[in-house]
């Protein structure tokens, strides 16, 4: 995440810095290899471009790091002090880069993961162990919430999300739809009949989410054919569980996705009502990261690892 004091820094001060890092290689790889043009190979640019750098980098410091004849060129005594702290410094720099880019190639580290509460709990929870034993360099901190979090201010490497996303800087990769349908158990069906028609559902029973408060609007959807019906409602809470565990014992029909009905306890007590009519538009999963760019390996690996088992 970046720092504010590292976001305030003016274009001209890392334009400068950037300027004075190419005269500083510049004296290194001709103190190295002893001449303009073996330099200017190392480094790919021309001996023209290597020597007005040094003369940029001698006129910054107000020192003569090069003496220069028509035959030969010789390190000065400041040069050599300045080529030996210059030199390590460079080396250490190649050093980090090539520390890091180690790193990025094997998953490693703490990954922290944003799931949602029910699914996550009922899909994607079950993964978990089967991750942290293929990459046991990787140590998991994993929330549950139905919120969406800020990624970046909160410094998450990778979220799971249902449905529609809001327009944001996030890279979002769809992994799976969401469809959701109205459900009853075959007890319930039974006792009060079938549906066959959806302006019949306003003749049942109905459980929803809290919110709609005694009523609700419930629109199903068949190729182009819209319908919305008005329903009352005999339960409403803000807990999926409790919904497809009360449908499940007969209490009425409740809209439910397939996701959670297929992997709900109870689940298999409920049969679609009106199967060809879905609820709503159909909605998605995706996998989201800040940024596309640079991901590390935990985040490359737990993302094959997940849209891989989704989209079976």
């Amino acid at each position: 995440m970046t720092s504010p004091r590292s976001a305030s820094i003016p274009a001209s001060v890392v334009t400068r810095h950037a300027s004075q890092l190419d005269e500083i290689q510049a004296f290194v790889a001709v103190g190295q290899t002893g001449s303009f043009s073996a330099a200017a190979a190392l480094l790919s640019k021309d001996a023209s471009t290597i020597s007005r750098r040094i003369a940029a980098l001698e006129r910054r410091l107000g020192v003569r790091l090069i003496a220069r004849t028509t035959r030969r060129l010789a390190i000065t005594e400041a040069g050599n002090s300045y080529l030996a702290r210059m030199g390590a410094v460079l080396e250490e720099m190649a050093n980090a880069d090539a520390e890091l880019s180690a790193r990025g190639d094997r998953p490693q580290g703490l990954l922290r993961i944003s799931l949602p509460r029910t699914y996550g709990r009922l899909w994607l929870a079950p993964l978990l162990p089967r991750f942290m034993a293929a990459y046991p360099d990787v140590q998991l901190d994993v929330r549950f919430s139905d919120q969406f979090v800020d990624l970046v201010s909160e410094d998450f490497d990778v979220a799971v999300r249902l449905g529609a996303l809001q327009s944001s800087s996030l890279v979002a990769r769809k992994v799976g739809e969401v469809r959701r349908h109205v459900y009853a158990s075959a007890a319930y069906l039974r006792a009060h009949g079938t549906p066959s028609a959806p302006r019949e559902i306003a003749q049942h029973r109905c459980l929803g989410f809290a919110g709609y408060q005694r009523s609700a609007e419930w629109s199903l959807r068949k190729g182009r054919q819209r319908v919305t019906v008005g329903v009352k409602l005999a339960m409403h809470t803000d807990d999926s569980d409790s919904l497809i565990t009360a449908a499940a014992e007969g209490a009425g029909l409740v809209i439910a996705t397939g996701w959670l009905v297929e992997k709900h306890p109870l689940g298999g007590k409920l049969r679609p009502v009106l199967p060809d009519w879905e609820v709503g538009e159909p909605g998605a999963i995706y996998i989201v990261t800040p940024t596309a760019s640079f991901l590390p390996a935990k985040v490359r690996v737990f993302i094959e690892m997940v849209s891989g088992a989704l989209r079976r």
